[in-house]
């Protein structure tokens, strides 16, 4: 069974993201001293970055800015 490239390029880009938004909230979870949130997440990645996302713009203590997802962006260049 073959499968069509765009499927492919489409599962590897949704895993890319889950990896991407459960790393940054594990990241900011434990920074942040939120122990709690730091199980949540790594215990429901079967989600696919919906807790992290929660955690990160709705529920953190300092919330992310969509600003912020510019990580690759030099900080001169956000202002």
């Amino acid at each position: 069974m073959n499968a069509k490239p765009e499927m492919i390029a489409l599962n590897i880009a949704v895993n890319l993201f889950v990896l991407l938004t459960m790393g940054v909230g594990l990241w900011k979870s434990a920074r942040n001293n939120e122990k709690q949130w730091f199980i949540g997440i790594f215990l429901a990645g079967i989600f696919y970055g919906i807790l992290p996302l929660l955690y990160l713009f709705v529920f953190a203590k300092h919330k992310m800015k969509l600003s912020e997802l510019a990580f690759w962006k030099k900080q001169e260049e956000k202002k």
